[in-house]
């Protein structure tokens, strides 16, 4: 009996190479807008708005997130929702 295939090459599976992305730039005024309203509804709150899961999320992003404004504004936002966050759990 004849190979059907015979003088067929087999074809591996072909990988497609990865793409490479190059890094956008952070957009800050994206940033800024999130993180104003984020302390407008901080300060706003009479009791905490967000669960504790919540408020520990925001409390170990928002450095993260400040850090890519320039540092003066960057700073002062931050330090003004740590203490929002102080005062809403103060209030608790």
């Amino acid at each position: 009996m004849s190979d059907l295939f015979a003088g067929i090459e087999t074809l591996e599976p072909r990988i497609p190479e990865p793409k490479t992305v190059e890094p956008r730039a952070p957009d800050r005024d994206y940033i800024r807008k999130n993180l104003t309203r984020l302390l407008r509804t901080a300060q706003r709150a009479e009791v905490m708005p967000w669960s504790d899961g919540e408020a520990r999320s925001w409390e170990e992003r928002f450095p993260e997130l400040t850090a890519l404004l320039g540092p003066e504004e960057g700073d002062a936002i931050l330090a003004a929702f740590r203490t929002e966050l102080e005062r809403l759990r103060k209030a608790a």
